[in-house]
């Protein structure tokens, strides 16, 4: 049973374990899943590559180095791919894979190109390697094979280096345990992630749980048999502890007949020396009166009696007397050799029956010692199992979920750390266009100072040449605006001018102004044919020139800061993780105790109630008792109420008996605790000392009773209890003032005791006879 139960442990725990594993990697294929791309790839019809992809099994990790991310990847058409723009992932464009399988087909390769893939297959061929598209099985969505059309697999990385410099431009090599993918130029190291690893171990998985379970239910029913096995053998065992229960009654018996034949036979013996003593002293009284009776003169015919002697009738009744006695000892001599055959005999049987009981004793101690170690051994085995089975999964689990929660870090750290690179990229972008922008601002501002210096020169050249002009140049300004007259002479006549000066509220312009006037005028129709395009003004450098100031330098130390913090995060969620999953577990474990000392409380307190109500009528010649529980709701807090009936009395709590009544139902109760739960030894201290001799006998009955599982030892003072023990100890005080123990067998007592009545009686019949 225990080479049962063991097979059935270790298959539950590699059960176990191999449905820890399968969830696991259910798991993250369910989360793959889950991600945000493959959510909007199904809905728009997409389908993932390797789905329902078939592989030849040595080269699966050589296709997934090859596929890499595309195996990730889903394959939708080109007209939705562009709603999939805020999504991460990889997306393969259904339309381009025709083309893609057509530029890689030989027919449609270019002469240098078609000598370049001659040469790396045989190249393939001379290192063992191949074309990996012709590990494909099955590829129902016609996806894998046009991108690994131009991948190549060789045996091991020293292979790919030899065939790295035949690689035509866009071909790749890849080694047979994927660890290593080479083109022309590169070689990257080391195995990403395997979907295609797990989905093959997932199937491989599902195919061990179903052996592991048939392997379970055979271990499970070997264990029932086992158990049933177990069963036989227990009940063999109450058979056999019946059998030499039984064996030792009849050895009691046995000995209480070989003790009452003994004292028979030494009572024997001694009346049969006695007689024998008599009949020699009356053998020497009759040999005398012979004597005397030869002396007599005058003696009767031989063979005739003299009556008229009185001694000679006299010696003739001695004779007749002697030759009884003489028979009557032949008699007794022959009871004697018969009843000492007979002691022999019995001492033959005791000695073969106490041979016999000695050996089922140990026969029956050997089978409950080994029947004792194999429960304990099978108690500590299941706990084992039960242990290691939850410790497997839960470390499985943890496992499964570290490596996703790994797996997610590591891509998170990559999304991080490309996201922090284009940061970088993008913020020293944005400050070579800000230094060339600040840059552009000087250059413009100084442009614009040569330019405004250029203006006003260019006013002052132009105002010094239209005055060295004269009338003519006021003519041709006033033209270009649209005036008819001349400024100069509508100013003289008090006219307001195109320019509009007004001469009765001004005073005489002067020529400069009356020129720089109409240059004012002129000018919106000059700026109308400038460049559209102008410099920044010197506002918006001053702006630009403080967002940048605003901006700061960079800090240098984010990255790591970053990084310790994340990493701090990370652990503190995993101790709360830990934490909250150990205060979850030691829940179920404390609700599961509780739940099993509750179910073992009621069997056991149902038990004792029923034996102690026995005992209780057993006690006191009838009536009955019986235990309550005052809160059945709590176990944990409950009391026990004892209500008891004597009989001849009403039912009444514990307090409201008597002191002997009292003391009778804790013997009681405690009688039936050692029935229910038997003890190997049992000390009683003064537990009689309130009993009458009825109850007192009663006491010992069922103390005789319980002795035969358990060994008890009574402090007491009760004559009644002292006559049911089998051995008595005691410590008495001498003349010297010395304690001392004296021991006493009451069988060797007895046997000392009627030893000596015997022989007082012999020694009584001597002189009687005498």
């Amino acid at each position: 049973r225990r080479a049962a139960a063991e097979r059935a442990a270790a298959a539950g725990s590699l059960l176990a374990g191999a449905r820890g594993r399968r969830d696991g990697l259910a798991k993250r294929l369910a989360e793959e899943e889950e991600r945000g791309i493959a959510r909007a790839a199904r809905r728009l019809g997409g389908r993932r590559v390797d789905e329902d992809l078939g592989v030849e099994p040595s080269l699966r990790a050589a296709v997934e180095a090859a596929l890499g991310d595309l195996a990730r990847a889903y394959v939708v058409a080109q007209g939705s791919a562009a709603s999939l723009r805020t999504e991460r992932g990889n997306v393969v464009v259904r339309e381009r894979l025709a083309a893609a399988e057509r530029s890689a087909s030989p027919g449609a390769a270019t002469p240098g190109v078609t000598a370049d893939v001659r040469r790396l297959d045989d190249a393939l061929a001379a290192c063992g390697g191949g074309r990996l598209a012709d590990a494909l099985r099955r590829d129902p969505a016609g996806v894998v094979r046009p991108l690994l059309a131009r991948v190549a697999w060789v045996p091991d990385l020293e292979a790919a280096l030899d065939v790295q410099g035949t690689l035509p431009a866009g071909w790749l090599a890849v080694t047979r345990d994927g660890s290593a993918v080479a083109d022309g130029l590169t070689v990257r190291l080391g195995r990403g992630d395997s979907p295609l690893e797990r989905r093959a171990e997932l199937e491989r998985l599902e195919r061990e749980l179903e052996a592991l379970a048939a392997e379970a239910r055979e271990a499970d029913a070997a264990r029932a048999t086992g158990e049933a096995e177990a069963a036989a053998s227990r009940t063999a065992l109450d058979q056999a502890r019946a059998a030499e229960s039984a064996a030792a009654g009849r050895r009691r018996r046995s000995e209480e007949l070989e003790r009452a034949a003994g004292r028979d036979t030494e009572a024997a013996a001694r009346e049969a020396a006695w007689h024998a003593a008599q009949a020699e002293r009356l053998a020497s009284e009759a040999e005398r009166a012979a004597a005397a009776l030869a002396s007599l003169d005058a003696a009767p015919a031989a063979g005739e009696p003299d009556t008229s002697n009185p001694d000679a009738v006299a010696v003739a009744a001695w004779e007749t007397r002697v030759s009884e006695l003489r028979s009557r000892r032949d008699r007794l001599a022959g009871e004697i050799a018969a009843l000492e055959r007979t002691r022999r005999d019995a001492e033959a049987r005791r000695a073969r029956a106490e041979a016999a009981v000695a050996m089922a004793e140990a026969r029956v101690g050997a089978v409950a010692r080994d029947l004792a170690a194999l429960d304990e051994r099978e108690r500590a085995a299941l706990v084992e199992r039960d242990a290691l089975a939850d410790e497997l999964a839960e470390a499985v689990a943890r496992e499964a979920h570290a490596r996703e929660e790994l797996d997610a870090l590591l891509a998170d750290d990559r999304a991080e750390r490309a996201r922090l690179a284009e940061a970088e990229r993008f913020a020293t972008a944005a400050r070579e266009r800000l230094r060339a922008v600040d840059d552009r601002a000087r250059a413009a501002e100084v442009g614009v100072m040569e330019a405004r210096l250029g203006l006003d020169a260019l006013r002052e050249q132009l105002l010094v040449e239209l005055a060295g002009l004269g009338e003519l140049g006021l003519r041709h300004l006033a033209a270009s605006i649209g005036s008819e007259s001349p400024p100069l002479a509508s100013a003289a006549a008090g006219e307001p001018s195109e320019a509009g000066f007004d001469a009765a509220t001004e005073p005489p312009a002067s020529e400069t102004s009356i020129f720089e006037s109409l240059i004012d005028a002129l000018a919106p129709q000059w700026a109308a044919s400038a460049p559209s395009s102008e410099p920044p003004s010197s506002g918006r450098l001053a702006t630009l020139r403080r967002r940048f100031h605003e901006l700061g330098a960079a800090n240098p130390f984010a990255v790591d800061e970053y990084r310790s913090v994340r990493a701090r995060l990370e652990s503190l969620e995993t101790q709360d993780r830990d934490l909250r999953d150990a205060i979850a577990r030691t829940r179920q474990l404390i609700g599961e105790l509780g739940t099993l000392i509750a179910t073992q409380f009621r069997t056991t307190f149902a038990l004792l109630e029923v034996a102690f109500d026995r005992r209780f009528q057993q006690l006191f010649g009838g009536g009955f008792a019986k235990l309550t529980l005052t809160d059945p709701a709590d176990l944990g807090a409950t009391g026990i109420e004892i209500t008891a009936r004597p009989p001849g009395k009403k039912p009444q709590a514990l307090a409201m008996l008597s002191g002997g009544e009292r003391a009778l139902t804790a013997v009681a109760l405690l009688f039936a605790m050692l029935e229910v739960r038997p003890a190997p030894f049992c000390v009683l201290d003064e537990v009689d000392a309130a009993l009458d001799e009825a109850n007192v006998g009663r006491f010992t009955d069922a103390l005789r009773a319980l002795a035969e599982h358990t060994q008890f030892i009574v402090i007491t003072h009760n004559r009644g209890t002292i006559e049911s023990a089998d051995a008595l100890y005691g410590v008495t005080v001498g003349d010297d003032s010395v304690s001392r123990v004296i021991s006493l067998r009451l069988e060797e007592a007895q046997a000392i005791a009627d030893h000596r009545r015997a022989e007082a009686r012999a020694a009584l019949a001597g002189p009687a006879a005498g």
